[in-house]
């Protein structure tokens, strides 16, 4: 599948959720709507139109031991940070960070996800 018509369907994908209770949502969600995209090209395409402004994105961090959220962030982390995880007692390091994608002015409805 072309580039383009890997974007074409997740504008599709996109549009259908768009005027729906959806606020936000993960890459993975995307990827599971279009068998065979990867992961790295269904993330470019949704940073691209998130630099559009067509969606907005954020990043999450989560602790490698527990998975637990432990910091939401607007801009990505250039680097690794440490931080310490409330749930499971441990102080980590952490280079992951998993972007989430909300619909411009649905960002407040992120119990949604």
């Amino acid at each position: 599948m072309s580039n383009e018509e890997l974007k074409e369907k997740i504008e599709a994908w996109l549009r259908s959720k768009e005027k729906t209770a959806v606020a936000g949502f993960r890459p993975s969600a995307v990827r599971k709507a279009v068998p065979g995209a990867t992961k790295k090209e269904v993330e470019e395409i949704l940073l691209s139109l998130a630099a559009e402004g067509r969606l907005n994105v954020e990043w999450e961090i989560t602790c490698p031991e527990c998975f637990s959220l432990i910091k939401t962030t607007a801009k990505r982390p250039e680097r690794e940070i440490e931080e310490y995880c409330w749930h499971c007692g441990r102080e980590v390091w952490l280079d992951t960070f998993q972007p989430v994608f909300y619909f411009p002015g649905k960002e407040a409805r992120r119990d949604a996800i």
